[in-house]
């Protein structure tokens, strides 16, 4: 099952130190930044995660929760000097809600059962290992 057919349909979430290098790529490629050359929401999140994550914007929810400090948004405002403007940066943590089931009818009772299936997608790169026979 699809919950759609196009990326404009999801965010996309990428780990924090990819997402400078991502719009640096995207404006050599004459594009604002890395949202406006995919098409779609483009989102950092820090940790030591380095998956990209694909999740749906109609199946998904998100919760803010305060961080360590007591703090459910931290707001940071820096001088951009190539746009002779101001660059805003709400910081927060978030929890993504995102379940799929369906209610299916089984067997001549009519039980139900939950069939979940997941709705977030993860792309992990890595590199591949290559064996050598020796003959």
């Amino acid at each position: 099952m699809t919950t759609s057919n196009t990326l404009s349909d999801y965010a996309v979430l990428v780990p924090e130190r990819l997402e400078a290098i991502l719009d640096r790529a995207a404006q050599r490629a004459g594009h604002e930044d890395i949202s406006e050359l995919l098409g779609c929401t483009v989102c950092s999140y820090a940790g030591d995660d380095t998956g990209i994550y694909l999740l749906p914007k109609r199946f998904a929810s998100i919760s803010f929760r305060s961080t360590k400090d007591a703090k459910t948004v931290d707001v940071k405002v820096t001088r951009n000097s190539n746009t002779a403007g101001y660059d805003l940066e709400l910081i927060s943590v978030v929890d993504v809600l995102a379940t799929g089931s369906v209610k299916v009818k089984a067997g001549e009772f009519d039980v139900e059962k939950d069939a979940s299936f997941p709705l977030i997608h993860v792309i992990r790169f890595t590199t591949p290992r290559v064996t050598i026979n020796p003959e």
